[in-house]
């Protein structure tokens, strides 16, 4: 408080894990029951920002971001079969699971005798890598199912508030973007072979 005061707050909050679970080239997996590659992960960013200014001439500004940038993968690069060659699994499945959600809230208040102006800017992004994979000349036999999925589930969510009281005169200005840009990739490599004797064969990637 003051005949002049301005005032600024920035906040930033940030979830970028990265997740890698593989079966490298070269490796031969056998089991009596389930083969299962997977990586799950769960990001949360939450931010919360606030700047007040009350004097004769005010000025203040508040800004807020909450991000998440990392990346959930799964990949299974050898093989599973039997030394003969046949199954060598009841099921395979190649699992990479990714939750995100990202919040960022920010509030200017102001308040003058005379005049006063804020801003205040908020962005939330989800911006994260999810992928499931067999590899290329992988050999993947079982006598159940055989399922590569990659699957997303995310949520941005922005909120920006500005709030100014003045006698000369109030100005301000408020932003709030929310974006959703994840990547998520379902594949199986060129010259791989997956064979099944009883179940499905299933390549997937949901949002």
């Amino acid at each position: 408080i003051g005949a002049f005061v301005a005032s600024g707050t920035i906040a930033v909050a940030t979830s970028d894990a990265d997740v890698d679970t593989r079966v490298e080239a070269g490796a031969t997996l056998r089991a009596g029951g389930d083969v299962a590659v997977g990586a799950h992960t769960v990001n949360e960013a939450h931010v919360r920002a606030q700047a007040q200014a009350f004097s004769g001439v005010s000025l203040g500004a508040t800004e807020a971001f909450a991000y998440s940038t990392g990346s959930t993968k799964a990949r299974l690069n050898g093989n599973v079969q039997s030394a003969l060659g046949g199954p060598a699994a009841a099921s395979v499945s190649v699992t990479a699971k990714s939750l995100d959600i990202v919040e960022a809230e920010a509030r200017t208040t102001n308040g003058s005798l005379g005049a006063d102006a804020s801003d205040t800017g908020v962005d939330s992004k989800v911006d994260s890598t999810i992928e499931a994979s067999i590899g290329s000349g992988a050999m993947v036999r079982a006598t159940g199912d055989i399922r590569v999925q990659a699957l997303s589930e995310a949520d941005a969510h922005s909120t920006g508030r500005g709030t100014g009281f003045g006698l000369g005169g109030s100005f301000g200005t408020a932003r709030a973007t929310a974006e959703i840009a994840t990547g998520v990739d379902a594949k199986v490599g060129g010259s791989a072979t997956l064979s099944s004797s009883g179940g499905e064969v299933r390549v997937e990637a949901f949002h």
